[in-house]
């Protein structure tokens, strides 16, 4: 696949292979996972900083947050307000939430309605891997939001735990706890990812059907697919 400048990966992986792979339907697409950035904790209070457009956009979230003394205790669910990415961001939280790992770092949802409209939001937004997937439209047409979540820990909007030494070795980086809390994500994404498979392997199937010569399978429970990238940033 081609790529240029200006451009998520994403997009063109969206756009030049997926979208043909699911017979250019929505129905065959579980949905997509998209992680980045998500080893910067901590339990000073002010270490998470929220903006004014910030608190706009996610008056709830921005809420918890305040009652929690503006700590950056939490991992960033970030989905759209339509059902299918409900329902992926909550086999999510229920996945991560009932390991007892959860408890070093909490979930934090984040409803983005009708698509970030406030500037310094869609900045945060738009340059990420999961925004072709919202923004999605079939051959620059009708827009398609696709189903996806954004798992984070707000990168530069949170000050990290405790300061790593230059240089910052992965040893003292990946302390007991941040090993814990990116475990758990990890596992959690691929119960995720497993258990919505095995519910679509639940649904009947139906007789394949011929499609431009070639024998494409209408049934959702062979076509469900994951997009996930894995982004974690260590200081050097």
């Amino acid at each position: 696949m081609q790529s240029h400048p200006g451009k998520q990966g994403s997009y063109h992986f969206l756009h030049q292979w997926l979208w043909n792979y699911l017979g250019q339907s929505a129905d065959r697409f579980g949905g997509a996972i998209i992680i980045d950035s998500i080893a910067r904790y901590s339990e000073v209070d002010d270490s998470q900083y929220v903006s004014e457009d910030f608190a706009a956009a996610f008056p709830d979230a921005s809420r918890d947050i305040a009652k929690n003394h503006n700590r950056a205790n939490f991992l960033a669910v970030f989905a759209r307000e339509d059902n299918s990415s409900h329902q992926l961001a909550k086999a999510f939280s229920k996945n991560y939430e009932r390991d007892r790992r959860a408890r070093f770092v909490r979930i934090q949802d984040f409803a983005v309605r009708h698509g970030p409209s406030y500037q310094g939001v869609y900045e945060m937004f738009n340059h990420q891997s999961h925004f072709p997937f919202w923004s999605f439209a079939p051959d620059e047409g009708e827009p398609l939001p696709l189903p996806a979540i954004l798992l984070t820990d707000t990168d530069v909007y949170r000050s990290p735990e405790e300061p790593c030494p230059s240089p910052c070795s992965t040893a003292v980086f990946f302390t007991r706890r941040r090993r814990a809390v990116l475990t758990n994500i990890v596992d959690s994404v691929t119960g995720t990812l497993l258990q919505l498979q095995a519910k679509r392997a639940e649904r009947p199937t139906v007789a394949p059907v011929i499609k431009n010569g070639e024998e494409r399978c209408k049934s959702v429970s062979l076509a469900v697919t994951f997009f996930a990238v894995l982004t974690i940033f260590v200081l050097q």
